[in-house]
This record gives structure tokens, sequence and C-alpha cells, in this order.
């Protein structure tokens, strides 16, 4: 007869291919009355057990109890258990190095109801990051109050009494047609790199996605290119996952031409276009490492990154008159705003041709 599970014990599933999860019933908040379950998560049924088994101990030495005076380092982790079994993985690794080296030596001692908006602007005035940094740490920041509003510990989010952060937007350096022509003759002696160089100043994918690109994902039928998965860097790895956002999950027209000349270094029983030389996905950082050789001999701008040549793309559409919408579908933006916002050196100079239509039909 098969035990039934007592209350409490925890239960584990597998939600995704080789990823399990487990909760665990911790009992009620003695302030609000509500049950309070928490998360595991982990690849496999042996590592599952292993938290479960640990948090049943520290469950019955009244460790995992949360409540309104829980620290702010323990809400954290709380918080991450909650969002990891909804985000990539590599989404939770950044997550948790913020709340490792920012978030909990500052303000990890002090009970998450207490936190005034005193403590957030000491905490923000003390950072030293760049100001995007800044910008994702008060995301995180929100989102970690944020459910602390739901689950009433606290009664309002104290992220929203911030001022806003100024993170001025870098200035975009697009390649010059000439510096591109300059590239890619510069790059013929560096095969597969002219391929690579030319797809991706066509298309504006992201380095990750123009490695991670298959023959399978090419229609030469219809010339069109299928963005399917990204490779993307999670500590000392790099991991073949799905494409950024939603919105990058898309496909694109290429010219006839482009494709065509793909087939010049396509190998047999080998599905990655832009392959190594044992058949895998080529190394990004050493990838990168190559680009910025073949710019130095070329004799361009040593400030010129790989992603430069994104820019390009989308900074060459915007001055020949493709529409905006256009432009954020074939970069995979998560929406139109980030288009606009990222390139708005682009739409002002679209703007002053609209101000010169209108004064010509006036």
């Amino acid at each position: 007869m098969k035990r039934r599970r007592a209350k409490g014990e925890g239960s584990i599933t597998e939600y995704r291919k080789g990823h399990y999860r487990a909760y665990l019933d911790i009992g009620k908040d003695p302030d609000t009355g509500k049950r309070i379950r928490k998360t595991f998560t982990g690849t496999s049924k042996a590592e599952i057990i292993e938290k479960l088994n640990k948090a049943k101990y520290e469950k019955q030495e009244g460790l995992l109890t949360i409540t309104k005076k829980t620290p702010m380092s323990k809400y954290c982790y709380h918080w991450l258990d909650v969002r990891h079994p909804n985000v990539k993985e590599s989404t939770y690794v950044a997550y948790k190095l913020l709340v490792d080296v920012h978030i909990s030596p500052a303000l990890g001692s002090k009970a998450v109801s207490d936190i005034s908006i005193i403590d957030l602007n000491s905490f923000f005035g003390n950072l030293t990051c760049a100001p995007a940094s800044k910008v994702r740490l008060k995301n995180v920041l929100h989102n970690i109050f944020k459910l602390a509003v739901r689950e009433e510990l606290i009664a309002s989010n104290p992220i929203e009494l911030l001022d806003p952060i100024k993170n001025p937007q870098k200035e975009i350096k697009a390649l010059t047609v000439e510096e591109v022509q300059t590239l890619l003759t510069t790059a013929k002696a560096f095969s597969p790199f002219y391929y690579i160089i030319k797809l991706t100043v066509e298309t504006g994918l992201r380095r990750g996605e123009v490695l991670a690109l298959h023959w399978s994902d090419i229609d030469f039928k219809n010339s069109t290119i299928t963005v399917r998965r990204n490779i993307v860097i999670e500590g000392l790895n790099q991991v073949i996952g799905e494409p950024k956002t939603q919105k990058s999950k898309r496909t694109l027209s290429v010219s006839p031409k482009t494709l065509q000349e793909l087939l010049d270094i396509k190998k047999d029983d080998c599905d990655i276009v832009f392959s190594n030389a044992g058949g895998s996905y080529m190394n990004v950082q050493r990838a990168y490492r190559k680009f910025k050789k073949i710019v130095a001999t070329a004799g361009l701008r040593s400030d010129i990154r790989f992603h430069d040549l994104r820019h390009t793309n989308a900074t060459l559409l915007i001055a020949k008159g493709i529409n905006m919408k256009t432009v954020s579908e074939r970069l995979g933006h998560s929406s139109i705003t980030v288009t606009m916002d990222r390139y708005t050196h682009g739409v002002k100079e679209e703007d002053q041709k609209a101000a010169k239509v209108i004064d010509s039909l006036l």
C-alpha cells in the first residue's frame, strides 16, 4: 500500500524536463493567519530531497517562518525561491548576484517591514556602480517589496517613494557604410567571420543569436531565417537557451545572395551554421576576441564592438525610412518603445524630415 504523504512533508514534481520543484508547508504567519509555503527547485530529485530535508530541519528549529520581522537577507532568498521557477537560469543567477553583493550586505540585517525610504536613499547614495546597475538594483528591490506587499508583510512598496535614477543612454556608435565595407574586406581572410559579420549587419541579430543558428533555421526557398535559440554566458560557462525575450523569437527576411554565400561554409553532418572545428557551438568570448583582431587589422576605430553591428543595422534601416515598428520587430525588441528610446537620433532625423515635408507643402 502506497504511503500517504504527511501534511507539510513536501512534494516533488517535474515541471520541465530535467527540472524539479517542491513545496513545503511552513505553517501560518502569526500576523496574518495565512499559510506560508516555501518553494525549492533543482535539476534532480536527489537535489530537491536534500533541500527539503535541510528546510525541514530549519522549520523544526524555527528558522523558516516568514513574518514582518524576517531579516531582509532571509526575505531576499525567499523571493529568489519564488521567482526561480518562472525565470531563465541566467536571470536567476543575475538576481542572486545582486542580492549577495549589494542588497544583503547593506540592508540584510534589518527586518523587511522596517526598511524605510531613508534606508533606501542611503543605500543608493552609497553605491559606486554604474547608473545601469543602480537601475537593475532598484528593479530587483521593487519586485522584492512587491512580494512583501502581496504577502501582507508591508502596506506599500517603499521603492515607489524613491526619486528616479538618472541613467542616460550611451551614445550609439554605428559604423559607416565605408567602415562596414572595410571590415568585410578584411574579414575575408578570417573565415567564417566574413559571413558572420555580413549576416549580422544585414539582420541585426544579437551575437548569441547569430552564433546559435542552425541550418534548419534557414528557409532557402522563402529567403528567411528563424531565431529559435541564443547563447548566453552563465558564470564561466556558455549555455544554449531561448532567445532573450518572447519577441526575440522571430523570422526575418534575408537577401537570397547572402543565404547562398553561407553555403560556402556548410559542413557535412553538422547542423550548426557557424560551428567550431569540433562541430559544436563557437565560444562567444573567443569569437569576440577574433572580431576585435579583425577590427584592428582593418585599421578601424578600436572602440568598435560586435554589438555595434546590430546598431549599424538599425541605424541604416531608420536612415532609409524603414518604419520604426518594422525595425523593432526585426531587432526582436520587447516593444517599439525600447527601439525608439535606443535610437532617438534616428527618430529626431525622421522628425526633422517630417517638418521639412510640411514646410514644403505650405
